[in-house]
């Protein structure tokens, strides 16, 4: 503990000033403001949480600034970020104690953007993707993760299906969101009450000698080109499949787009986040 009265409720791990927070009624984080009430948390704010004394298995994040955002206290906790919410954590980044495993998900429709020091010992990432939009992770290029730190499950929903009276099929651009190490699933298997479901992905390959240049991929383990633009489909009457990818999500790069050929290519935003085209 700081022995100075005023800041008695701040104390220090690992060399860095941490503020207790807890969650107020309406559940939203808190800290003390040093009067004996709470007050939101600020963006210099390192704060932490200790699971254990709140006694809650998941948090629910909504609209977070701060500077860092460490968990202790319950072996496991779920950290979510809520649809619509914009989350925050400047370069002391989110982090749990050698006790804690933190399973975080950021809902669709919701973002969360994490400094230099990111993600570290959290055991799971999942950004989803629904009606309401995808998700959007965002991870300061300069973080320096491990291959484990990378792995996260992204959900891809999409609205791509067949006409009712066949004339036609809707297609959605879509692109990998992971590098290719990990496995591609719809959820929910749809074969098991439509034995007959299939997804159509396609991509645009210049050098087909063909006047039609797009190009179905053959399996799953094909769709592994990050920065590549897909199509994708299914024969499917019912629109709104969600497909999981797992592997290491695509991070800091050399800033390329790597060519397929030198005619037309269709290329595909792969980060987490959407990308300023302007400043390209």
């Amino acid at each position: 503990w700081v022995s100075d009265d005023e800041y008695d409720y701040y104390y220090k791990i690992d060399q860095e000033v941490k503020t207790p927070a807890t969650i107020d009624d309406e559940g939203k984080i808190v800290v003390p403001d040093g009067d004996g009430g709470t007050r939101e948390p600020e963006a210099t704010d390192n704060i932490e949480l200790n699971t254990e004394e709140i006694d809650r298995d998941t948090i629910y994040l909504d609209n977070l600034n701060v500077n860092g955002l460490t968990f202790r206290g319950k072996d496991t906790i779920d950290v979510i970020a809520k649809p619509g919410s914009i989350v925050v954590v400047g370069s002391s980044g989110i982090k749990a104690t050698d006790t804690t495993t933190v399973y975080m998900t950021v809902e669709g429709g919701g973002s969360m953007k994490v400094g230099v020091e990111a993600i570290q010992k959290v055991d799971t990432v999942i950004v989803k993707s629904d009606a309401n939009g995808n998700g959007t992770l965002l991870i300061s290029p300069n973080a320096q993760l491990t291959e484990a730190e990378k792995f996260a499950t992204v959900k891809l929903y999409v609205d791509g299906a067949r006409k009712v009276d066949d004339t036609y099929y809707i297609w959605q651009h879509v692109a990998v969101p992971t590098d290719g190490t990990g496995t591609f699933t719809v959820e929910n298997d749809r074969k098991a009450t439509d034995p007959s479901f299939r997804t159509h992905v396609q991509w645009w390959n210049d050098a087909l000698a063909s006047e039609n240049k797009w190009q179905e991929i053959g399996n799953w383990s094909d769709m592994n080109h990050p920065w590549r633009g897909y199509i994708l489909t299914t024969n499917s009457t019912t629109p709104g499949v969600t497909y999981s990818f797992t592997g290491n999500i695509i991070g800091n790069s050399d800033g390329q787009l790597h060519f397929d050929s030198k005619g037309y290519n269709f290329f595909g935003n792969s980060y987490t986040a959407p990308i300023n085209v302007q400043t390209m």
